[in-house]
This record gives structure tokens, sequence and C-alpha cells, in this order.
């Protein structure tokens, strides 16, 4: 009885550390996609604020619009 047990027991903490595996992968990859997202929302951005300057810059140089 006590070996039946202890067999459910080790059989349970092998599932749960097998799920934990998972979710720790998950997670690293979460983590991927999100660095990639700032990486792109930075470049974004980045070509907003040159927009926001080479509008302005046209507006000097067109006073008359």
């Amino acid at each position: 009885m006590f070996e039946d047990a202890k067999d459910d027991i080790v059989k349970q903490i092998e599932l749960a550390r097998k799920k934990f595996g998972v979710i720790d992968k998950k997670v690293e990859e979460l983590g991927e996609h999100t660095d990639d997202l700032h990486s792109s929302t930075d470049r974004l951005e980045g070509m907003y604020k040159e927009d926001i300057k080479s509008r302005k810059k046209w507006i000097e140089e067109h006073p008359s619009f």
C-alpha cells in the first residue's frame, strides 16, 4: 500500500514537473515575442518622429499652404 502511494506521488510529481517545463518554455517564447514587439515599436516610433520632422520642415518651406 505504501509503495503504491509512493509510486502515485512520484508519477504526480513527474507530471507536474513536465507541465511546469511546458509553462516555462511558453513563458520564454512569450518573452521573445515581447522583445520583438518592443524593437518593432521602437522602430515605428522613430519613423513617426522622422515623419513629423519632415512634415514640419515642408510646412516651414511652403508657408503659403
